[in-house]
This record gives structure tokens, sequence and C-alpha cells, in this order.
């Protein structure tokens, strides 16, 4: 009996850890939410990704709850007060992984908002998208950086 209560209580203190360590461990995020412009001509959706990193720096990928129905034609990327590393990325995968923005969300400033327009092989313009969007981040090792994406479409449902 002896024998199993020792190997109880070693567990139950190895649970315990486990527990501590999932606590001081945060999960990166992304909130989404979508407002929708009706008056203007062809309708424009505009969508804004909040976004938190891990509190090691990391990012999980997150995809959009809502589907894209219609012509990205910018997108503006604000960098948080707690503000990630100078030089990160970001991606805006379609249904297919191809980035929307044509890598044009690298090196973003940690400190200055950006605007971009889409870019399909060496042309600028508006890209048609159907489905969710997925939201990668690298290049970030800023415990807790926080950050927003907002996203212009037009001709939405």
């Amino acid at each position: 009996m002896k024998g199993f209560a020792k190997k109880l209580g070693v567990g139950l203190v190895l649970i315990g850890l486990l527990l501590f360590a999932q606590l001081g461990y945060s999960a990166s995020s992304m909130d989404d939410y979508t407002t929708r412009y009706l008056d203007l001509p062809g309708n424009v959706d505009i969508w804004v990704l909040d976004w938190t990193a891990h509190t090691d720096g990391s990012f999980t990928n997150a995809t959009t709850r809502w589907a894209v129905d219609g012509y990205v034609f910018m997108v503006i990327v604000n960098p948080g007060a707690t503000a990630p590393q100078a030089a990160y990325d970001i991606t805006l995968l379609d249904s297919d992984g191809m980035d929307i923005m044509g890598g044009q969300l690298t090196d973003l400033s940690a400190t200055v908002t950006a605007q971009f327009v889409p870019m399909i092989g060496t042309v600028y313009g508006t890209r048609f998208v159907r489905g969710p969007l997925t939201m990668t981040l690298s290049g970030n090792n800023i415990n807790t950086a926080i950050g927003e994406v907002i996203i212009y479409i037009w001709g939405g449902e």
C-alpha cells in the first residue's frame, strides 16, 4: 500500500505541475467581426481581425468564422499597444492556401499603421475571394503582442 500511495502522490504532483504550466501559457487568438456598409455602391464589407500572440510570441493560424464572397480591394494592418516585433509577417490564405495579398504583408512595422492593395503576380488590384480566410503570423517574439488586420471587401452578398 505504501508503494501505491507514493505513486499516487507523485502522480498528483505531476498533474499539478502540468495544470500550473498550462495556466502560465496563454494561447494565441484571433477575434473576427464584420461591419457591412449597404449604402455604398455594390456593398462594402469591412472585416476586422483582432489578434493576440502566445505568451512566447508565437501565433497559431486562425480561420475566420465567415466566408468571403467578393473582391478584396484593400487591407490595413495596425500594430497594437503591445506591439509585435519589427519586420513581422502576416499572410491571409484563401481556401486554396494562396496568400490573397501576394506577399504584401511582410516586414511589417511595429509602430506604423500601413495599407496595402492585393497583388496577383506582379499586378496590383482587386482579388476575388470565396470562402473563409486563414491568418498566419510569423517573425514575432514579443509575448502577447496584439494587432489588427482590417480587410475591405466589395460586392459581398
